[in-house]
C-alpha cells in the first residue's frame, strides 16, 4: 500500500506543476518537494490524488498539513545579478532551522 515515488499534478489558476510524492495510503500521497505555484501546499503535506483523463495523478484535496510552510523570495534583479540577494539565500541555507531548501 505504501512506497514508490510518483508525480502529482497541481493546477493553480493558469499554472501547472508536478510534485514528487510517496504513496502513503489509498489515493493518499506525501509530497516530497515544495511547490512553486501552489500556495495552499507545502513539503510533506499529505494529499489525495486521482488519475485524470490522461492517467496522471491529479491533486484533489489536502488530507493532512505537515506544519511546514513554503516561503518564496523573488529578487529583482535576479539572484544571479545581485550579490546582496545571494547573501540572503546563503544565510537562509546556513540557518539551523532550514530543514528543506529547494
Amino acid at each position: 500500500m505504501t512506497g514508490g515515488k510518483v508525480k502529482v499534478l497541481l493546477r493553480e489558476d493558469e499554472y501547472v506543476e508536478t510534485l514528487w510524492a510517496e504513496r502513503v495510503g489509498p489515493d493518499q500521497y506525501r509530497l516530497d518537494n515544495s511547490p512553486f505555484w501552489a500556495y495552499s501546499l507545502s513539503w510533506l503535506d499529505v494529499v489525495e490524488a486521482h488519475p485524470d483523463e490522461q492517467g496522471q495523478l491529479a491533486f484533489a484535496r489536502t488530507v493532512e498539513k505537515s506544519g511546514h510552510r513554503t516561503v518564496r523570495i523573488i529578487f529583482d534583479p535576479g539572484i544571479d545579478e545581485d550579490p546582496e540577494g545571494q547573501a540572503v539565500v546563503d544565510e537562509l541555507v546556513r540557518a539551523p532551522h532550514a530543514a528543506h531548501v529547494s
